[in-house]
């Protein structure tokens, strides 16, 4: 489309003369060459609304209207005839001209290019028409209470951020001007051309009419934009995959090995059945590589940057790749943005065409971003956080087995003058069977004197000294599977050596170590012992439960364990594990049903790996953490104030304890800046410490931020077919691709770097690094204090990442594991993938809520929060919802929805339903500000509230598909098996429309920059439309179609509250504006959805082409009762219920108005559509549908003609008729 300026040229009125100097009146001569047919009179441009700051001086817009010069010309050959009220100094007109047009074009009259800067804003020159813009392009909440200065400040911020390209605002900025252009209304197009030539004839930041506190403010505008650009993070990313530095995010990093040792067995000649049976030992080995993977990783990283200075890091072939990867990347998003600025500065008829200059000076200019690069590969590490798994010896099995053998060849005299069991029988024979004595119980526990002196260490104590120590690894993990896999895990040599070092010095050798039971529980006889046969053997002794409790109770209490995770059956299961027991068959379910239920798994991945879930991802940890740093930050303080009190009444231990709490508390928090600044570095020592305490953080690596389920066990990973190991494959890019990865990895490394920090500093009195650099420190992560630190940062970790698993015994978490693994359940898992999000936000919503936390605590809930914690928290939380109700009152006035919210840069509004939990406090601020109003609040409100945080957010996916099944069978049940295979087959439709849009969600920013790059219609389309199925399946491939069919698949969806749904770019950035028509502020402010007027009816669903067709026409109706409402002050100032009392006495009309309309202009398809919205006003759809049967038609509704719906409607009312007429004689005789 062209632009303005290229059609038409602004003329001064008042300053035209002819050639004897005599003033002309264009005006006149323009109006009396008109031609006679009667002018359409159209709206004046809006006025500037009234301002309550006194700084802000009311000035009209210039009011004008487009007259055509002739009744065949075309749409833009237009010209401006202002209306007598118009200002004289506004007074300009435009007239066709062939000549190039620039922006000068559309600068208001007076106004003189390069001769203005930013304080200059606020005159009566330039802000009417700063303002008029500002209100059309984000609504009066962006001008609404603000001064003239605050409004400059926004238009600027706004301005600048296009013009610097950053890309959340030139996505955002482009999809203004698609709306704006699709509407076709010429106001509009002036206003948004004059934003434009405003800022472009704006004097230059450094020219001498500028000064110097402008330059600053315009400079700091600009490196804002700059900085924070979404696109950066790709950049970054790209760079650093380039630059192959830094420690590499790989949550699934096991499933490689696993795999590569599978292959290595199979090319061996071994079959696929024996792979499987040796599941085990495979993931034994596999782990054992990744473990060394690990740790060459952070021994690498660690030595790069310990041997080089910056500058060299910087120099480093390295370092180059990634400040170049970097460049050019941005350099590539930059020309590209720059290409979209200068598009729209066409559009708006600014410039005739793109600047092929400025789009490859922008490339030049994002080259800039190497030395942002530069600066972070030369400042990488700054922090200095520890490596664990570098700083300290590491632990080894070694080391425990040569413990053994010293204590045993040092203390063996001391062990037969004790008496000890399995020492006195030695004495009987040179041959000892090793089930017929107490070896492997006092090997497991080491032997004491009579006085309790330390005679013998035994595997326990010195598995404690190196810091081994047992927690759960997951929900089923026994000790006795602890001490399994730490026997099996032993080096072939080392057990040797023990066994000779044993028999050496007693001179008796051992029986029964070299029996090996194969998974089918055939035996055979080794030559030499193994760890296999070692740990067999082992196990066969601890099988022997009558004694062997007894000695795994000691253990236990040796390493720190609760005597509770011993029990009898953890002896069979440890057998089992052993393979002394043979096992029974394994029903590992049908193989069916496990590969539909590894589908669902993959989808519900796919379905969240995408760029908006991972910034919402990063924004709900960065809310609930910080709400954890405000508590620790206020019981810091309290502490501190306590510690001073008991100091200075000498009370008690004088404060010391009070006092060094309250650091820690309040040091940690300032170290977590660090953690977070220095996110390299964090990460390398956060998976240092996973290194060094694999088996204990395994946990948290089992699920994702949201609580998605990425843990298989080595028989899934064998298991799996071609199509799975494509798949997995796929998944690991897009999530890389993504920021899946990148954001799980950051969260929950600052997250524990800061938890441990502050948790060792509480308990230990030393920081992270000095924790680590102390000596001994190995006998002090041995502690049972050591150990609940970290199980305590495990469960703070998955807290703050919505990650935890409440699966527990007893009602409540018997519940919560049915919620959490509906996942796994074929066809429900699509339906309601989210199961551990959901548990983990309404335990935030109870521990967030005030005293409901303490009074749970009461009743035995939350061991591990003190009173005064959750007491905190719900100060906390009810001074934000408070805070936020002030907000919510303002907000409501204005006509935002719930969940709106107001960028303070911009005034753009931007909804954040999906920011839990920030949406959460929103929506409780927005109950409340009813409630201070003196209102109660609204029936709906209420009940969407319950639907987004109650089980309605749960189970919001089984609408549809749910219904579709139960309409299936209750066909079924009556018998009609034709309406059953027809729903039974929609649903399953649904179904795998839904799994196809899921999978392929990741693509949408490609769809969108194909899109923009192709020139397709960026509006949302009505996938209900045609082939609704079809639709849904390629909603991510939209712009694609229509670049390869030449048209867009489907209408643009329309909405009765909206119009036109406009294109949301800058979505696939987590970016979710909001473009408010005055339908749907007046929506907002009745607390109605904004909906209501789109799904009321049946036929929404049945007839979608007349459905979209009817939506649009309501729009038109609605908009023009909206608009005067908005702009009312005395219904704004309203009650909600009176308000809704207003609008519900012309509802009724509009919509006998828009029906009318229907019914005559309407020729479509399903032109029917009228008829069926009165019939299913009457009647429900179970009624429709028997109504069907007794009139013997088929099919659906929205197929039916005239005729047919006569008959249906006839005979529906027929016996309606009848059965009020018997249901009346009937209580007549009675």
């Amino acid at each position: 489309m062209a632009g303005l300026s290229d059609t038409f040229k602004p003329v001064n009125v008042a300053e035209e003369k002819d050639e004897l100097g005599r003033p002309i009146n264009r005006l006149e001569e323009g109006v009396s060459a008109l031609s006679v047919a009667p002018v359409p009179q159209a709206e004046a441009p809006a006025q500037p609304e009234p301002i309550p700051d006194q700084t802000v001086t009311q000035e009209p817009a210039p009011s004008l209207r487009f007259v055509p010069d002739a009744e065949d010309a075309p749409s833009s050959a237009l010209r401006f005839v202002p209306d007598e009220e118009a200002a004289p100094s506004s007074a300009f007109r435009f007239v066709p001209d062939g000549t190039v047009n620039t922006y000068d074009s559309l600068l208001p009259v007076g106004v003189v290019p390069d001769s203005y800067a930013q304080d200059d804003l606020v005159d009566d020159m330039y802000y009417p028409h700063i303002l008029a813009g500002m209100k059309d392009r984000y609504g009066i909440q962006a001008i609404e209470g603000k001064s003239r200065e605050d409004v400059v400040k926004r238009w600027l911020n706004n301005r600048i951020g296009v013009y610097t390209t950053n890309s959340a605002r030139v996505l955002t900025e482009t999809a203004y001007m698609m709306e704006v252009v699709e509407s076709e209304d010429p106001d509009r197009m002036q206003v948004m051309g004059t934003q434009y030539a405003l800022y472009e004839s704006m004097a230059g930041v450094f020219s001498k009419e500028t000064s110097l506190s402008e330059k600053a403010a315009t400079v700091g505008r600009s490196v804002r934009a700059v900085i924070l650009d979404p696109i950066n993070l790709v950049s970054l990313g790209v760079g650093k995959v380039a630059g192959g530095v830094g420690v590499k995010a790989g949550v699934r990093v096991m499933e490689k090995f696993v795999m590569a040792e599978a292959r290595k067995r199979l090319a061996a000649g071994a079959s696929k059945e024996s792979v499987l049976a040796l599941s085990k030992e495979i993931g034994r080995r596999a782990q054992a590589e990744a473990l060394k993977h690990g740790t060459d990783d952070v021994a690498r990283y660690a030595a790069t940057m310990a041997t080089t200075s910056a500058g060299r890091r910087v120099l480093s072939a390295a370092g180059l790749r990634e400040i170049g990867a970097s460049a050019v990347s941005d350099a590539l998003a930059g020309s590209g943005f720059e290409y979209l600025y200068q598009d729209q500065l066409v559009q708006a008829g600014v410039q005739e065409e793109v600047n092929p200059y400025a789009v490859g000076l922008a490339a030049v200019a994002s080259l800039a971003v190497g030395g942002v690069v530069a600066g972070k590969v030369a400042t990488r590490g700054w922090s200095g956080s520890a490596l664990v798994s570098e700083s300290i010896e590491a632990s080894s099995h070694k080391r425990v087995a040569d413990g053994i053998q010293e204590s045993l060849t040092e203390n063996y005299e001391k062990l037969v003058e004790s008496g000890s069991s399995w020492t006195s029988k030695v004495k009987a024979g040179s041959e000892m069977d090793v089930q017929d004595t107490d070896f492997f119980l006092e090997l497991l526990n080491g032997v004491n004197d009579k006085d309790g002196n330390v005679i013998f260490k035994g595997l326990g104590q010195n598995m404690t000294e190196q810091g081994f120590f047992w927690t759960k690894r997951d929900d089923a993990d026994k000790v006795s599977n602890w001490v399994s896999d730490f026997i099996a895990d032993m080096d072939a040599e080392d057990v040797t050596s023990l066994v000779k070092t044993f028999e050496a010095t007693s001179g008796v050798k051992l029986k029964g170590l070299r029996e090996f039971v194969d998974e089918n529980g055939v035996m055979t006889i080794l030559d030499e012992v193994s760890p296999a046969t070692f740990s067999q053997a082992f196990a066969r002794k601890m099988s022997n439960v009558g004694r062997s409790m007894g000695a795994m109770g000691n253990f236990a209490k040796k390493i720190g364990v609760d005597i509770k995770d011993l029990d009898m059956e953890d002896f069979t299961q440890f057998a089992l594990g052993m393979g002394v027991l043979k096992k029974d068959p394994v029903k590992g379910g049908n193989k069916i049903v496990n590969a539909i239920s590894a589908g669902q798994n993959r989808y519900i991945r796919a379905l969240v790996s995408h760029p908006s879930t991972s910034f919402i991802n990063v924004l709900g940890w960065g809310a609930s953490s910080t709400l954890g740093s405000a508590n620790d930050i206020v019981r810091g303080f309290m502490h501190l104030g306590t510690g001073g009190l008991k100091r200075l009444t000498g009370t008690g231990d004088k404060g010391i304890n009070d006092l060094n709490v309250g650091k820690a508390f309040l040091l940690a928090n300032v170290q977590k800046m660090k953690f977070m600044a220095d996110a390299d570095q964090t990460y390398a020592a956060f998976k240092s410490a996973l290194l060094e305490h694999g088996d204990f953080l395994k946990r948290i690596q089992q699920a994702q931020s949201g609580g998605i389920d990425i843990s298989s066990s080595v028989e899934d990973v064998l298991g799996r077919t071609a199509v799975g190991r494509a798949s997995e494959d796929y998944l690991g890019l897009i999530q890389k691709l993504t920021f899946v990865e990148a954001q799980d990895s950051l969260t929950k490394s600052v997250e524990y770097m800061y938890q441990m920090d502050k948790g060792l500093r509480a308990a230990f009195g030393k920081g992270y690094n000095e924790f680590y650099a102390q000596k001994g420190v190995r006998t002090v992560m041995a502690t049972k204090e050591y150990r609940s630190l970290l199980e305590g940062t495990m469960d703070k970790i998955q807290e703050h990442t919505f990650s935890k698993s409440y699966k527990k015994s007893g009602l409540i978490g018997e519940v919560a594991g049915a919620i959490e693994d509906a996942r796994n359940m074929p066809g429900l898992g699509m339906m309601v993938p989210f199961g551990r999000f959901f548990n983990n936000t309404i335990d935030f919503t109870v521990k967030n809520t005030p005293l409901l936390g303490n009074v749970l605590k009461l009743a035995g809930k939350y061991p591990d929060k003190t009173h005064g914690e959750l007491i905190i928290n719900g100060a906390i939380a009810g001074g934000l919802i408070t805070t936020m109700s002030m907000n919510e009152t303002e907000k409501r006035n204005q006509g935002l929805g719930m969940y709106d919210s107001i960028d303070p840069l911009t005034g753009q509004v931007v909804n954040q339903k999906y920011d839990y939990p920030l949406s959460a406090f929103i929506a409780a601020g927005r109950m409340m500000s009813y409630l201070t109003s003196g209102e109660k609040p609204p029936t709906e409100l209420v009940e969407q509230v319950a639907k987004d945080f109650g089980i309605g957010g749960l189970t919001r996916n089984l609408t549809t598909t749910g219904g579709l099944v139960v309409d299936s069978a209750m066909a079924l049940l009556e018998g009609d098996v034709e309406a059953a295979l027809s729903k039974g087959g929609e649903a399953a439709g649904s179904v795998g429309a839904q799994a196809a849009a899921g999978l392929t969600r990741s693509f949408e920013p490609v769809n969108v920059v194909f899109g923009l790059a192709m020139g397709t219609d960026m509006a949302p389309q009505n996938i209900k439309d045609g082939n609704a199925y079809l639709g849904k399946s390629l909603t991510y491939f939209s712009h694609v179609v229509e670049a390869l069919t030449g048209e867009p698949f489907n209408e643009s969806l329309v909405s009765s509250s909206e119009g036109e749904k406009d294109p949301k770019l800058a979505g696939v950035m987590g970016i979710r504006t909001v473009s408010h028509t005055n339908i749907l502020r007046v929506m907002n402010m009745l607390a109605y959805d904004s909906w209501k007027y789109d799904g009321e009816y049946i036929t929404g669903k049945l007839a979608a082409g007349a459905s979209n067709e009817y939506k649009r026409m309501m729009f038109e109706e609605l908009d023009r009762t909206a608009k005067a409402l908005v702009n009312d002050s005395n219904f704004r100032v309203l009650s909600t219920d009176d308000k809704r009392q207003s609008w519900e006495l012309i509802i009724g009309q509009i919509k006998n108005t828009a029906r009318h309309r229907l019914a005559t202009e309407y020729t479509g398809e399903e032109s029917t559509f009228y008829p069926l919205v009165e019939l299913t006003e009457d009647y429900t759809t179970a009624e429709l549908r028997e109504g069907l049967k007794e009139s013997g038609l088929s099919g659906e509704l929205g197929d039916l003609t005239y005729g047919q719906i006569n008959i249906l409607k006839t005979t529906m009312d027929t016996s309606k008729y009848v059965e009020e007429v018997s249901q009346k004689y009937y209580v007549d005789v009675k």
